[in-house]
């Protein structure tokens, strides 16, 4: 049986309560509280506002480093930009000139072979905590369900998935297909990043690998202002065409400042760190972090009930929190009945033979597990009627958690699973 799982994306301080929410990748940039019609993605009208200076944030701090050699096309895309929370589309993580591919630059054929250097940054995640009502969202609570669905959309936009992105990409191109084999058995595409940083000497190749080969270099950012690391790239234009090996100094030269620009320490200059905002959100699209994603949660779950047209209502706040707190023993119960279940199926199932129950016990387990398998899917119908904001979720779950079937007169959650040893 596969089991269902309850994703919380974000939380939400202002109930200090979980919520759970979706993410999407809209083409432009958006503020907290603008409205969205989910299953369209149709963006909506500002029926709800706060001030960028009070957003607050959570989360966030992890880095991650990653190298990826001779990537074709497709193994790219799946490397760099799945869907997702967390993920861009590198087709148009460039550094400032939309027209040029990112996935093209980077990928092998016949003739070449890629190394890409990748720097991912997750900043805190921004939320919108003290929202307030628009004139429009006004406007709109004095008509029907149907006009504020319309003007205001069913969910709305309260978190801000905030982070950074750093390629550096090493191509190397070849005069034919012979010669790249060549390279790949004789020189370490490690060697190239050594000697880019210094701490290779000497490349060991022959000089027919040597004059046949050309090495370039290219750096790409999402976050901040590209337009600093376009001006770089500029300044050392020749890198683009690309060394030879016999001659790789200018590449190494390019290395050494792409590397100094996105170092941390290179704050109070044009440095890459320097164009974050202390990690803050901005309304200058030069400033500040890249948006990764934006989360999106029911107007009930930001304190807006009223403007609620989602399918799940909620009446009050404080019936909303009871059907949260509901949801959550229910979860657990769950999970709890799940364990059991897990753990018959291990000990019935276990390659150590002489470490399985013996015949009254697998009879005995075989009996709990059908029990259990009852009482999980029991607790998800009223899990999912509790999704829904069921008036009767609250009744119906007290009565479900009191009548869930037992196992050897004790609740199949508690119930001891020892075996005796043959």
């Amino acid at each position: 049986m596969k089991k269902i799982k309850v994703i919380l994306i974000f939380i939400m301080l202002i109930f200090s309560q979980k919520t759970y929410a979706n993410s999407f990748i809209p083409k432009q940039k958006l503020f907290p509280g603008v409205g969205i019609e989910k299953n369209l993605y149709k963006i909506k009208n500002n029926c709800i506002e706060g001030d960028i200076e009070k957003l607050k944030y959570f989360g966030g701090g992890d880095i991650a480093i990653n190298f990826y050699t001779g990537l074709n096309k497709l193994a790219i895309r799946n490397k760099l930009s799945a869907s997702g929370e967390g993920s861009v589309d590198i087709g148009r993580v460039l550094y400032g000139k939309a027209h040029i591919s990112l996935t093209e630059a980077l990928s092998t054929d016949d003739v070449t072979y890629n190394s890409v250097y990748e720097l991912s940054l997750n900043y805190p995640t921004a939320y919108l905590a003290e929202p307030i009502l628009t004139e429009k969202g006004k406007y709109a609570l004095l008509k029907d369900p149907e006009t504020i669905r319309e003007m205001c959309g069913n969910y709305v936009i309260s978190t801000i998935h905030l982070g950074l992105k750093f390629f550096v990409s090493l191509k190397v191109t070849f005069t034919n297909s012979t010669i790249k084999k060549e390279f790949i058995k004789k020189v370490n595409i490690g060697a190239l990043w050594g000697a880019l940083s210094k701490t290779v000497t000497h490349i060991d190749a022959s000089e027919e690998i040597k004059k046949n080969t050309v090495v370039s270099l290219n750096a790409y950012q999402y976050g901040g202002d590209p337009s600093k690391l376009d001006a770089l790239i500029g300044k050392n234009r020749e890198i683009l065409k690309g060394c030879t090996l016999d001659n790789f100094d200018p590449c190494v030269k390019a290395y050494g400042d792409i590397i100094a620009y996105s170092k941390v320490d290179a704050e109070g200059s044009d440095g890459l760190y320097s164009q974050m905002n202390n990690g803050k959100y901005s309304l200058d699209s030069k400033i500040g972090p890249a948006i990764i994603a934006y989360g999106f949660s029911k107007y009930a779950h930001v304190g807006y009930f009223d403007l609620d047209t989602s399918d799940l209502k909620s009446p009050t706040r404080i019936h909303y929190l009871e059907v949260q707190d509901t949801l959550d023993s229910l979860m657990d119960e769950y999970d709890e009945q799940f364990r059991k279940l897990d753990r018959i199926y291990f000990l019935q199932h276990n390659a150590n033979a002489n470490l399985r129950p013996n015949f009254a016990e697998s009879l005995k387990f075989d009996s709990f597990a059908k029990l259990i398998s009852e009482n999980i899917r029991t607790i998800n119908n009223v899990i999912d009627l509790c999704k829904q904001f069921d008036s009767k979720c609250i009744e119906n779950a007290d009565k479900i958690l009191k009548i869930l079937q037992k196992c050897d007169g004790i609740s199949c959650s508690k119930i001891s699973l020892e075996i005796a040893t043959k």
